[in-house]
């Protein structure tokens, strides 16, 4: 192996292209992956490698301001970092900021992208993912136009604390003995603790393992790590002898950590695979010889270097681009997934020349004081994500979606203002207990509060169903835990006349609101399910008839095949989610829920308290069932309510309410043989909507 010095290592010329093609071969791993996950399983690993590669050349970077003091040392880190990565990323978010306010309408699934989005600009978009996602594999992750900041802000956290570390390791290097064991062995103790911290979180808490720096650290130090042996020993792989060997074993661990793709396990054991990869790649570029075997030649070559050069610009826009398009014309076919990488190319690269490489060398990084440009920077940057907060803040001003009439989409508590209380319904309680259909019908309950005076106790939650009759909730035949919570909960605060309403989604959806899923079913299957989940809503009644309250059950709305928020505007109309319409023939539907409301025939015969509501017809009077009534919604998504279909229901539901509550309780019995008819309340119109 050839002599290491210093000046050789330090020095600013000593560019290595190799590392740029590991760069754009990362770059390429993830952009793969994030257009189709099965492409290349494990292409999110890619991530890992820039890890690796990041803590290597950042080390370098601060090895190079060796001599500085500990102040100029941090602040000139602080502000190279600044130069380097905000201007592209600042103008990324804003930009991306706009197009969501414009083209993305909002719904429970967006409730994470502008908290990620602000807290992006200050390398926190990590966190807000932590907090307020479901973990990067969930489905809604992929509709949050900011996903992809996790990584940096794991990079600039690491950043903000590991220039201190490196101080101290050069600062030790000519002290006494132990003084510099202690500072050459920090960095692998915090290594070891790290790599030691994350396979305990990734088997038994996934989400922070994922997104938080603590369990992260060790592939950022892992590159650290590499660059302290290449400065101070004469470790094997770094000998002639083992170049390519080591280059070879490093290349396989790397197609494998992006071949395998196990969610599973990961950052750590998982992660070894990339990180230990990487680490022996560079190590064989880094090596001092000038024999290049076939891997450094390509990784060398001129495409990948250009790639790698923009590989931060690249990675920035290829994530909006390809959410927007998963929002708008859909990111399914050849064609639009060709749009898609074209852009994300062709704005990676206007990034690196127009605003990465112009910043950089601009004068004005060395007119001002290192510490001046620090307090430009966050001033700049908070300036500008206060913008973006503004803009979300305000959405339903900018945006182009006819879904910013939220008044009448969003199923929310619209309390009237101007409400005066009957009275008819005060010192009554009414229970609102289920799933997400219970969330949506918020604005009908809260009219029955504002109009009557009736106390309303929400103990909903989506994918939590009572009642659910399609199949058991349950497991191993017990009552499930959300329900015995809710039960216990009523049970200690209802009191003699107290309403229970039981929502939920009773028949099987034929759309997400993110992605269809309508799957053909084994029809042996789904008898037997529904008569498990018979089974266990005889066992909830049994319990909830034995409170001295007034028990709804309602029988299933119209579903639809595709969700109305995502297909009424023109810039979404072609996505492929829309194909499924926003109408259904009612006989269709009315055969999709027969066995349900067999069940339910069955559950009235067994409890004769239990009154079943039947809003179908109201929402379907005519023989083809529309989503939306004109230009409004009775639909939100493929099946929940929106705000005014619940304005539709709301007086056949009041009706209801009443007149068990005063003591005139209706008998909504099905007519024998018939299992498609109507529970409405006696004397109460086939249709009780607004003409269409």
């Amino acid at each position: 192996m050839a002599s290491i010095t210093e000046s050789s290592i330090y020095d600013k010329s000593s560019y290595i292209p190799a590392i740029d093609g590991l760069r754009a071969f990362a770059v390429i791993a993830v952009v793969i992956f994030h257009l189709k996950a099965s492409f290349l399983p494990g292409g999110f690993t890619g991530v890992d490698i820039f890890f690796v590669i990041s803590g290597f050349v950042v080390t370098a970077s601060l090895v190079r301001h060796r001599n500085d003091g500990l102040w100029k040392f941090i602040t000139g880190f602080y502000a190279r970092r600044i130069l380097r990565i905000f201007p592209a990323l600042v103008l990324c978010l804003l930009l991306t900021t706009a197009a969501v306010i414009l083209f993305v309408p909002e719904s429970w699934h967006t409730q994470t992208t502008g908290k990620t989005g602000v807290l992006a600009f200050f390398g926190l978009g990590n966190l807000a993912l932590f907090w307020h996602s479901h973990g990067y594999f969930a489905l809604s992750t992929e509709f949050n136009a900011f996903t992809h900041t996790w990584s940096l802000g794991i990079e600039e956290q690491f950043y903000f604390i590991f220039p201190p570390i490196v101080y101290f390791w050069l600062k030790t290097r000519n002290a006494n003995q132990k003084l510099k064991q202690i500072g050459s062995y920090t960095l692998l103790g915090l290594f070891l603790l790290s790599i030691a911290l994350s396979t305990f979180r990734s088997a038994t808490y996934p989400k922070a393992a994922f997104y938080l720096l603590e369990n992260r650290f060790w592939e950022l130090a892992a590159g650290a790590l590499l660059y302290q042996l290449w400065t101070g020993s004469n470790l094997f792989i770094f000998q002639p002898q083992w170049r390519n060997r080591v280059v070879w074993t490093g290349a396989a661990l790397l197609l494998a950590g992006v071949a395998i793709g196990n969610h599973g396990h990961h950052p750590s054991p998982m992660g070894l695979l990339p990180v230990a990869g990487t680490f022996l790649l560079i190590a064989g570029i880094i090596c001092h010889s000038e024999e290049k075997n076939l891997i450094t030649r390509a990784l060398a070559s001129r495409s990948m270097i250009w790639v790698g050069k923009r590989s931060y610009s690249i990675y920035l826009w290829h994530w909006p681009v390809f959410v927007l398009l998963r929002w708008t014309a859909g990111l399914e076919s050849a064609p639009t997934m060709l749009i898609a990488l074209v852009l994300s190319v062709a704005l990676g690269d206007l990034s690196y020349r127009f605003v990465e490489t112009p910043v950089r060398k601009h004068r004005f990084g060395r007119l001002l004081p290192e510490w001046g440009i620090v307090v430009t920077g966050i001033a700049a940057i908070s300036a500008c994500a206060f913008v973006a907060h503004k803009g979300f803040k305000d959405k339903s001003h900018y945006t182009l979606s006819r879904t910013r009439d939220k008044e009448a989409w969003y199923p929310a508590e619209w309390k009237d203002p101007n409400a005066i209380s009957s009275g008819r319904l005060e010192g009554r309680q009414l229970f609102v207990f289920g799933d997400s259909h219970g969330v949506t019908f918020r604005t009908a309950v809260q009219a029955l509060a504002d109009q009557h005076g009736i106390k309303v106790v929400m103990i909903v939650e989506g994918g939590r169903p009572v009642a659910k009759l399609m199949y058991p909730v349950g497991k191993n035949g017990e009552l499930s835990p959300w329900f015995q919570q809710g039960y216990e909960q009523i049970k200690a605060n209802a009191r003699p006349g107290d309403i229970v309403y039981l929502p939920s989604l009773r028949v099987r959806r034929f759309t997400g609101d993110l992605t269809t899923h309508e799957t053909e079913l084994d029809p042996a299957q789904i008898v037997k399910n529904h008569e498990l989940g018979y089974a266990e809503a005889v066992k909830e009644l049994e319990l909830l008839a034995a409170l001295p309250v007034h028990l709804i059950i309602d029988a299933p709305k119209p579903v639809y095949r595709s969700p109305a928020f995502r297909c009424v505007d023109w810039f979404n109309k072609m996505n492929p989610i829309a194909e499924g319409g926003l109408t259904m023939e009612r006989e269709e539907l009315l055969q999709h829920r027969q066995l349900v409301m067999e069940k339910m025939e069955m559950l009235q015969a067994e409890f004769p308290e239990l009154v079943v509501w039947d809003p179908f017809f109201t929402l379907c009077p005519d023989e083809t069932c529309h989503a939306m009534d004109g230009e409004l919604p009775l639909f939100f998504d493929g099946d929940h309510l929106s705000a005014h279909g619940n304005r539709v229901l709301y007086p056949e539901f009041e009706k209801l309410i009443l007149r068990m509550a005063e003591g005139d309780e209706p008998s909504l019995k099905l007519p024998a043989g018939s299992p498609h008819a109507s529970l409405s309340t006696p004397d109460a119109p086939p249709s009780g909507r607004p003409t269409r």
